[in-house]
């Protein structure tokens, strides 16, 4: 299974958890091995836990039954750092499952595409050269300089 998956446990009224499952997928994504995780604290592995908000889904979940999920969020500590998504679920026996997403390296990419989109598009807005963008016989993009050459506005030009 590709998402990462948790189990926990309820203590002390909800006042925290413990795991008692994770998958390899898991393992993976939170840099951590199974044997590391089982039986401990979810405040205590993950000290942002409730920073990150995904606590407060647990804590609701764990006492309504209605499953929730929590939006792409960055988590970090002083171990990790990455973007999830998560989906939380009560079981009938009571423990809580976390079906969750590593999205970070979608994060990470469109992060790049945003920087290099706005790069881009510096370029071409102060170039002193006339740059357009000609697409079935209309011009679809002009920077000002093609503008200036035409004497009209760029958006003029690209109307």
């Amino acid at each position: 299974m590709s998402s990462c998956v948790a189990v926990y446990e309820a203590e002390a009224d909800g006042e925290d958890f413990r795991f008692v499952d994770f998958n390899k997928a898991a393992e993976r994504a939170e840099h951590l091995t199974r044997d590391e995780m089982i039986g401990k604290s979810v405040l205590t592995l993950f000290p942002s836990v409730r920073e990150f908000g995904l606590f407060d889904v647990f804590q609701r979940v764990w006492r309504t039954g209605r499953p929730e999920s929590h939006p792409v969020t960055e988590y970090h500590d002083q171990r990790i750092h990455g973007w999830r998504e998560n989906y939380v679920y009560k079981l009938p026996s009571g423990e809580i499952v976390a079906v969750y997403d590593d999205v970070t390296t979608q994060k990470q990419a469109e992060a790049a595409l945003r920087k290099s989109e706005e790069e881009y598009r510096l370029l071409v807005e102060n170039a002193t050269e006339a740059v357009f963008v000609a697409q079935d016989g209309y011009l679809r993009l002009a920077n000002p300089a093609t503008g200036r050459i035409l004497e009209r506005t760029a958006a003029d030009v690209a109307a």
